[in-house]
């Protein structure tokens, strides 16, 4: 009985330390999208260097995906999209309304 308590006291720690983290993840990755969006936003640049700040912004989405977790990547990529139609409705229909070809 009292290997069956302990197992439950590790397990329970166990899981609460991976949500914590997990938490902590999303959290920063939604801060680094909210970031890199404020960034875009602030600086003049031409079309051709925009166009290469959103590839950054995917890449990094990728790698945060690979690295970290899909749920962080999401954060990522859901908060940069927020904080660009929050700050700037004219590069959110820019950047995120699809062109006809």
């Amino acid at each position: 009985m009292k290997h069956l308590l302990y197992l439950s006291f590790i397990t329970f720690a166990l899981l609460t330390s991976c949500f914590s983290k997990e938490s902590e993840y999303n959290e920063a990755a939604s801060r680094l999208g909210e970031k890199h969006a404020r960034e875009i936003i602030e600086q003049e640049m031409t079309d051709k260097e925009l166009m290469i700040k959103i590839f950054d912004v995917k890449a990094r989405a990728t790698e945060i995906s690979k690295k970290v977790s899909h749920q962080a990547a999401h954060y990522y990529t859901s908060s940069f999209e927020s904080y660009i139609r929050q700050h700037s409705d004219s590069l959110a229909q820019l950047i995120f309304t699809p062109t006809e070809e």
